[in-house]
């Protein structure tokens, strides 16, 4: 049998596009044209994807069922608009014709656009463009290449002015989850797969990592991403509840519960562990985060936290008449604290500092500043719990020290197991 070899040529060319378009299409190459089918919104219901890149092209991929796709094609439209046809754009869905045919009578912004229906995994287009997730944007230029595969957030005047114009689109990718990613924890795919953006709320509790040995704790608000972060790590179950009720100073927990009154050792224990945590709330307030935080905590440690008013012994800091030798000479910011076996000195640091860590002696009670003055002060206090003898040494600078009764805030755990 004969075969004409224009046949061969257009049997080898047939298998040779096939064979290119059985794959996907990488940023910055070409595609091979193709035949769609089922177009609707067009004069033909088939027609070659080249047919409708005479200008640049947008194909967003979309179904009906997908609230961020309702929210695109009518910003979309929008940016058509604009551009006075300055670029074409190709919807293309899984949905089949009827149904589509059907939605876009209620919904007439769709009808501003050919819609390549019926869409199957093992389509020329699928198998060029492969997804699992929509809405998915595929933009190409007028020469056929792909110059960017995004998500829908993507679609902005900005970046389309820069696309319009032939400059490069420096865009990452669209990523979508593997299998296996699939049982990542939320939190981590959002910030792997979009930098964090759909976080709204998470508030973690981890035991103390000892790889980590550093200790520190916070929370601010942060007005460039109007967003709201605790973060306590390697922290003492006190300091948490410090940070959740925004009350500072030394000895402020009275521990109370069945649980710890028969077992003092749980108690002890809890009042030595460490544990780390981070709350993160956005459109939100520092007093809301600490409401949360105060919530998550007691929920997890099965505590019942209050705040109350109770009259308890205190240290009082005071001011000798009219006395400043201790205040601080220096202007400048810079601060010093050493210590010998047998004294503190303080250059330079703030007195309220001082006074919230107990004058650095770990006193029995809270240190109460009620000498007037805010500023910083330098010192030496002798290394020692005796009264009298802080007493002594402190008188020299201008100050004293006495046992007291004041009200002051104080936690209150109550141990509900």
């Amino acid at each position: 049998m004969r075969i004409e070899k224009s046949s061969i040529q257009l049997f080898v060319l047939l298998i040779s596009t096939y064979a290119g378009i059985a794959q996907k299409i990488d940023i910055g190459k070409p595609y091979h044209d193709i035949l769609l089918k089922n177009i609707i919104n067009h004069k033909d219901e088939k027609a070659l994807l080249s047919s409708f890149n005479d200008k640049p092209l947008l194909i967003d991929f979309w179904f009906i069922g997908c609230a961020p796709c309702m929210e695109l094609v009518p910003h979309i439209d929008s940016l058509q608009k604009a551009n006075k046809g300055k670029f074409n754009v190709l919807l293309a869905t899984f949905e089949d014709k009827n149904t589509v045919l059907a939605f876009i009578k209620k919904h007439p912004v769709f009808q501003n656009f050919p819609i390549v229906t019926d869409i199957e995994r093992s389509d020329s287009l699928m198998l060029m463009f492969p997804h699992t997730k929509e809405p998915h944007e595929i933009w190409i230029d007028s020469g056929r290449t792909v110059r960017a595969i995004t998500s829908s957030d993507k679609v902005t005047s900005k970046n389309l002015a820069v696309f319009l114009n032939g400059a490069p689109l420096s865009l990452p990718e669209k990523r979508e989850l593997t299998p296996q990613q699939r049982s990542l924890p939320l939190f981590v795919i959002d910030r792997d797969f979009n930098d964090g953006k759909g976080q709204l709320f998470y508030s973690y509790i981890s035991e103390t990592d000892p790889k980590i040995s550093n200790v520190s704790w916070g929370i601010q608000y942060e007005k460039e991403n109007n967003t709201v972060k605790a973060r306590c790590q390697n922290c003492l179950l006190q300091i948490l509840y410090m940070i959740a009720y925004d009350i500072h100073g030394q000895n402020k927990f009275f521990l109370t519960g069945k649980s710890w009154d028969e077992h003092p050792g749980k108690k002890e224990a809890a009042l030595k562990s460490f544990y780390s945590y981070e709350l993160v709330m956005r459109d939100s307030s520092i007093a809301k985060a600490r409401r949360v935080m105060r919530s998550s905590l007691d929920n997890y440690f099965s505590l019942q936290s209050e705040v109350r008013q109770v009259e308890v012994p205190c240290y009082v800091l005071s001011r000798l008449k009219d006395s400043s030798e201790f205040i601080s000479k220096s202007a400048s910011p810079a601060n010093k604290l050493d210590s010998t076996s047998d004294k503190i000195i303080v250059n330079n640091i703030g007195i309220g500092f001082v006074a919230d860590n107990g004058l650095y002696n770990n006193l029995e009670h809270e240190v109460i500043n009620e000498t007037n003055y805010e500023g910083r002060i330098t010192v030496t206090i002798p290394r020692t719990r005796d009264l009298q003898k802080l007493k002594k040494e402190l008188r020299k600078y201008g100050l004293d020290i006495n046992l007291e009764n004041r009200k002051r805030e104080m936690i209150f755990l109550k141990n509900t197991d």
